[in-house]
């Protein structure tokens, strides 16, 4: 028997346990740990996979009164729970709320950079609260086909303030799923309450959502200071990357820049994605980019996509890219490579903003934008109040709209009165 098991064996208890770990090590590693001259490293090894143990039976026992008490969610997936996939679903969901492994994975999720372009999906509706999932699962197809990037869900484009968080999570989770991990799923989470951004930021973790957007809270504007402050208070709270998200038409705060400078020491901060329009303060962002190398800056406005892309953004969040995002991809792929065919993309995507002329509400940009996924036959256009569908005769304005672009050939399914 070899010097350094004669020692262990010594303790009549706890030598027998380390013998049998040490010799189970060895048998798997190849070599005798028993046989080490340096016994502080047989010690360091057994430390470290009892330390292991202890973890994944601690991360299993949590798991369990996870299960039993369903800290968040159960309320918010009640009405469509009774499928056996949302069941399965809300059990995934459970095991990773409260991982004790979570921490492990900081670095894993630190290396997800945005790029390219990432429409801001729409969330189909069939009617007041229901999600039109078929309508889903084919826009997403249809997005993905044509060559994005990434896709956004509950952000402007997508009505989120207007939704229920019963619906919100499930549009998160359907997402996820339908995507099917072929491209970054990003989720907005502003709200108006601090404690509603985390819980919707970890039930998009524990679905399997790839990174966060945040706005700044709106309905009471906040100051730059107390802006900061909210970042700093909440950014240790969110289980996945966040994007900054600017934009200040809707939220009456804008991340300004010195805000923004004080918020890269946050590495979990990977970017901002700027809807103001505003193109100095875009190009002004870029220089961030000094100080975090790693930072994404995409562009909200699409007409101003190319512009963006040539002053050194990374891409855009074009809500026109529900309906034709090959268009998009195309621009951006054209844009990056200098090619001279650009010019004609981008004379088709300010083509397309002629469906956000039709109507004269500020809701026109989702109404079209849902109006042409229907004249398309992707998913029904149904909005969330206090908003609705256009009416026939503005139906058929945006169908003439995607009739006229150029080259595009866009094909419409039906009627566009139907």
């Amino acid at each position: 028997m070899p010097k350094s098991a004669l020692l262990y064996a010594q303790d009549p208890i706890f030598g027998f346990t380390e013998n049998g770990i040490l010799l189970t090590l060895s048998f798997l590693l190849g070599c005798d740990l028993l046989a080490s001259p340096v016994l502080v490293l047989n010690e360091m090894v057994l430390v470290l996979v009892l330390v292991l143990v202890l973890v994944l039976v601690l991360d299993a026992g949590s798991t369990s009164a996870s299960t039993a008490n369903a800290e968040y969610g159960y309320q918010y997936e009640k009405r469509w729970d009774h499928t056996d996939w949302g069941s399965e679903r809300l059990e995934k969901r459970n095991f990773k709320s409260h991982s004790l492994l979570q921490p492990f994975l900081s670095s894993y999720f630190m290396q997800l950079r945005i790029s390219g372009i990432v429409p801001p999906l729409v969330t189909p509706m069939t009617a007041r609260d229901r999600l039109d999932v078929a309508g889903l699962e084919r826009l997403i197809e249809h997005v993905i086909a044509g060559g994005v990037h990434g896709v956004f869900v509950l952000g402007t484009t997508g009505e989120s303030p207007s939704l229920s968080y019963s619906l919100r999570h499930e549009m998160i989770s359907r997402t996820v799923h339908f995507v099917k991990g072929r491209v970054p799923v990003l989720v907005g989470i502003t709200d108006t309450a601090f404690v509603e951004s985390v819980h919707l930021a970890k039930f998009a973790a524990e679905c399997g959502a790839d990174a966060l957007v945040l706005s700044t809270p709106y309905y009471f504007p906040a100051g730059q200071t107390e802006l900061r402050y909210y970042v700093d208070e909440l950014i240790p709270q969110l289980p996945l990357p966040v994007m900054l998200y600017n934009i200040p038409s809707l939220t009456k705060v804008a991340f300004e820049i010195p805000t923004l400078e004080a918020l890269t020491r946050h590495e979990r901060i990977i970017g901002l994605k700027d809807s103001s329009g505003d193109l100095d303060y875009f190009q002004q962002s870029l220089l961030l980019k000094q100080q975090r190398p790693d930072w994404t800056v995409l562009i909200g406005p699409e007409a101003k996509l190319a512009e963006a892309l040539r002053l050194g953004g990374d891409g855009g969040v074009a809500g026109g890219a529900n309906i034709l995002p090959a268009l998009f991809v195309a621009l951006f792929n054209a844009v990056q490579a200098k090619a001279a065919k650009w010019e004609a993309l981008q004379k088709q995507v300010e083509q397309l903003q002629g469906i956000y002329d039709v109507g004269k509400y500020a809701s026109r940009f989702i109404k079209g934008t849902k109006c042409s996924l229907s004249l398309l036959g992707i998913c029904d256009d149904f909005l969330a109040d206090p908003f609705h569908r256009f009416r026939p005769e503005d139906r058929e304005r945006v169908a003439e709209v995607l009739k006229s672009i150029e080259g595009l050939g866009v094909r419409m399914q039906g009627s566009a009165s139907m």
